[in-house]
């Protein structure tokens, strides 16, 4: 059984690549953004990695949820 934290990056890396095949560079940029987010966070945390770490995997996920939700309205994808 997976855990939430397993659902959560197999989905980000699924939602990830699906935006990388079908959209190209236009993404690129934002997922590389999302990801430096969780190191710019050390700021806000005062250099607290986990935290840090933590609340960019929860901007991150609430990203992914997002992409998923639009998709699915723009019928880019169909229903779950």
């Amino acid at each position: 059984m997976s855990t939430l934290e397993e659902i959560a990056k197999e989905e980000k890396e699924r939602v990830f690549s699906h935006m990388r095949k079908t959209r190209g560079g236009k993404y690129e940029g934002i997922i590389r953004g999302l990801e430096a987010f969780k190191y710019l966070m050390l700021i806000q945390t005062r250099g607290n990695v986990a935290e840090a770490l933590r609340r960019g995997n929860i901007l991150v996920s609430y990203y992914v949820l997002n992409r998923f939700i639009d998709d699915i309205v723009d019928k880019d994808a169909p229903l779950p």
